[in-house]
């Protein structure tokens, strides 16, 4: 039996097409829609208004099935959905490398089950997400975790009558709202990418498609209610960015201001009318292809073209989505929405589970075979190996387990005996990872002076007192432990490095990080120097694989090219004005190896990072000798 049809509003297609819109062009990275990101939340709001309402009318009518339900959602979504997947996972055989196949087959299987938001750890803001090209998928798992609990949940709860149907969902939308807020400084990422977290979003809309919601009493009101839902909308895109906090409460303003917006259009007006228009209307029916396509193309035109102006890039990328979305609506969506003929009820399961099954069938066979390293030249393959060995003898070279230790471990588990010298003119590394690997560089050049060496690493911990991170709740008590040996022990040199720009989920170089780093410099004891290594090179992916696609196509040049991330320059820059003025002798390592943005990439044989920004120990013996005059460390060190 069919459900009752809801009335068509083009102004919630054309919601939709700012929403896509925004997050395409957050992704592009134009600076101009900094909470670009926000567009998901919007989607959350908007989908559950339009499902939510078809069950509730459903329901009302005595028509509601599941079975009906659910082969309705997968014809909205599993046709696109497998074929934009498959066409990702042949881009990906193309011109991923194999540790990268290995990775995408894996991220395959995550969201051919629909789980790829359970299976992601990556942080949404992070530098690391532009290698994955089915990331932005943990928003449909989003989406049909939540449509496989709630019409369970909805059918149940409207047994007991209106009043404890709307007290139910009012209660699961406050709790998973206060949830999602309480979560957040403790795993920023679960609070991202969970359902129990995020369920309050769709909920907003959901409560707005009960059927005794009455629309506004008359045109003003709806004037206004819409054209507060467009200005909420607005200001979170201009003004968030990625160091907000965020989704909990501040991913109420954009879902408000959907739900706003869609209430008050049920009364026609300015606001409804402008989205309405044919070009974002048509934009909005397109946008669940255009949501699904844009994300690889971005990835992939990012491995193509390294090099690209950000103008061709922007254009280009644009152009490709937009080009395909049309496409694949037309040609895949609309059709696949025919429940006569070939597209029957029975048809779509059964090609449904064979999607699925051969999705994982081809991640599994990618996974066993290592990403298929022998499709590659034997050099190539030899540049790659150093990625993947280098992990271990990292282990060794940055004395990880004995002077550094990983996430989880404290200052405690440091080797004192072999780490912190006592007696003599000590000199100290400290830092993050991004210290430890200056270690086999360093060490011989002090102790080669005079120096005692010494060294405090901790992963993820920016060697900062009195400041917590989320992702490292280790970092303070090991720092504070870090700088109570300094003031105790007073070695003659503390050399301080770290990740700089980017540090334990969030975007690093923000005041309150720069002003606790500004003030510390005046804690260390008057007999101690203070040098601060700047931010190192850090680049979009590995940089073995940097250099096996370039010799892949010929190129056997060694200095970086468009690949460097612009943040460390912008993270340079804010240091040097931070540690203006201070008794810190601030080293910018980027100014001295890096003449003119170009930095190593290659030396004596050997990749000068193994991955997109921790050296070899090749790197880290030709940084400190390039630093090691601008620094030093023998002339300015009274011993």
């Amino acid at each position: 039996m069919a459900l009752p049809k809801q009335d068509y509003r083009r102004d919630i297609d054309g919601l939709r097409a700012i929403s896509v819109l925004a997050v395409l062009l957050y992704h592009l990275g134009i600076s101009a829609l900094p909470g670009g990101v926000v567009g998901v939340d919007v989607f959350f709001a908007i989908s559950g208004y339009l499902i939510g309402g078809r069950i509730f009318q459903g329901l009302a009518a005595g028509q509601f099935s599941f079975i009906d339900f659910y082969e309705r959602r997968a014809r909205r979504i599993l046709p696109a959905y497998f074929f934009v997947s498959t066409l990702t996972a042949v881009a990906a055989y193309a011109l991923f490398m194999p540790a990268e196949l290995v990775s995408f087959s894996k991220s395959l299987i995550a969201s051919s089950l629909f789980s790829g938001n359970l299976a992601t750890q990556d942080n949404y803001f992070g530098p690391d997400v532009e290698t994955l090209p089915l990331l932005h998928y943990w928003s449909l798992g989003v989406e049909e975790h939540f449509y496989l609990l709630f019409p369970v949940i909805t059918l149940l709860a409207w047994r007991f009558g209106r009043r404890a149907f709307a007290a139910t969902l009012a209660t699961l939308l406050v709790g998973s709202l206060f949830a999602s807020q309480l979560i957040l400084p403790i795993s920023p990422t679960t609070a991202f990418y969970w359902l129990p977290f995020r369920a309050w979003e769709l909920l907003i809309g959901s409560m707005l498609a009960l059927p005794f919601i009455e629309p506004p009493k008359s045109a003003l009101t709806g004037s206004i209610a819409s054209a507060a839902g467009v200005l909420a909308i607005v200001v979170t895109l201009l003004l968030y960015s990625s160091a907000t906090s965020f989704p909990g409460i501040a991913a109420l303003p954009p879902c408000a201001g959907a739900a706003l917006m869609i209430w008050g259009g049920q009364h026609p007006n300015f606001a409804s009318r402008v989205l309405g228009l044919e070009p974002l209307n048509y934009i909005g029916r397109c946008s669940y292809s255009l949501y699904l396509v844009h994300w690889p193309v971005i990835v992939f035109a990012r491995q193509l073209y390294p090099d690209a102006s950000p103008s061709m890039f922007l254009t280009g990328t644009v152009a490709i989505s937009l080009g395909l979305a049309v496409l694949f609506y037309q040609f895949i969506e609309i059709p696949t929405r025919n429940r006569k003929g070939f597209w029957r009820q029975r048809r779509i399961f059964e090609l449904s589970a064979l999607g699925v099954v051969a999705s994982l069938a081809l991640a599994f066979f990618t996974s066993v075979n290592g990403g298929f390293l022998n499709r590659l030249p034997a050099d190539v393959q030899r540049l790659l190996a150093y990625s993947s060995k280098y992990d271990l003898r990292m282990r060794a070279d940055y004395r990880f387990g004995q002077c550094f230790v990983g996430p989880g471990q404290t200052y405690a588990d440091i080797d004192q005996a072999a780490c912190l010298p006592v007696g003599g003119s000590v000199a100290l590394l400290w830092g993050d990872s991004y210290a430890a690997h200056y270690t086999v560089g360093l060490r011989p050049i002090l102790e080669g002076e005079g120096f005692v060496f010494a060294q405090l690493n901790a992963s993820g911990c920016p060697p900062i007192i009195g400041l917590d991170f989320p992702r490292r709740p280790n970092c303070r008590a090991f720092n504070d432990a870090a700088f109570e040996w300094i003031k105790k022990n007073r070695p003659k040199l503390v050399i301080m490095s770290s990740r700089w720009f980017y540090a334990s989920g969030r975007w690093f170089y923000d005041e309150q990080a720069m002003q606790f780093l500004k003030r510390e410099m005046s804690e260390f004891p008057p007999e101690t120097t203070v040098a601060i290594l700047g931010q190192s090179p850090a680049y979009v992916e590995e940089v073995p694989v940097i250099l096996a696609r370039r010799w892949l196509r010929g190129d056997r040049s060694t200095v970086s090219e468009g690949e460097i991330r612009s943040r460390v320059f912008d993270a340079d820059k804010v240091m040097k004005a931070t540690m203006a003025g201070t008794s810190a002798l601030y080293v910018s390592v980027l100014d001295i190896v890096c003449p003119d943005r170009k930095c190593p990439l290659y030396a004596d044989e050997t990749p000068v990072h193994f991955d997109s920004g921790h050296l070899t120990d090749v790197g880290s013996k030709l940084f400190a000798e390039e630093i090691k005059g601008e620094i030093g460390l023998i002339r300015k060190v009274e011993r």
